[in-house]
């Protein structure tokens, strides 16, 4: 009996210590990503010159956050997320154009896209300094007020002819 209980202690006493899992949410460790996979392809010949390159994904429980910004960046957009951001998607597409892609993706990550966003400063307003449409040349006319060259050079051609004469003569 004494064997058996010592024998107890000995193994009890070399298992290795159990951990215990973290209670809040933000601790846990990221679960492993299986599979993600982003094949980009310039749009076909007959779209637009601004068409959007062609995205193919295929990604399983992987990082909501990287993804949105690997495909903000071949969308060609700009976005800021905010540090609470977080979760992981599984999304499949097939040949979705860059733009689509990203918005599938923050839908199937519950996000949305909050736009219109107020700006804590006013509108900046920029004066422009007047322009003497008697004495400008045509580039400074067709520049400053937003005509076309062929108008701001009749505008120079209809001018009032001046004489000045020479006050020595």
């Amino acid at each position: 009996m004494r064997v058996a209980v010592a024998f107890a202690l000995v193994v009890v006493g070399c298992a290795p210590t159990i951990k215990p899992l973290p209670r809040v949410a933000d601790e846990l460790p990221p679960l492993p990503v299986e599979e993600v996979s982003i094949i980009t392809t310039p749009p076909p010949a007959g779209e637009p010159a601004g068409a959007q390159p062609r995205v193919t994904l295929n990604a399983s429980r992987a990082d909501a956050r990287v993804l949105i910004d690997a495909l903000a960046q071949i969308a060609g957009v700009s976005v800021v997320m905010d540090s609470s951001v977080r979760g992981t998607v599984a999304v499949r597409f097939e040949n979705l154009p860059a733009i689509e892609a990203l918005h599938a993706v923050i839908d199937a990550a519950g996000l949305a896209v909050e736009r219109g966003v107020e700006k804590p400063w006013p509108e900046s307003v920029f004066y422009q300094p007047p322009v003497n449409v008697n004495t400008a040349p045509a580039g400074v006319i067709s520049a400053r007020f937003g005509v076309s060259g062929k108008l701001a050079e009749w505008i120079i051609k209809s001018r009032p002819v001046l004489f000045i004469t020479d006050p020595e003569r």
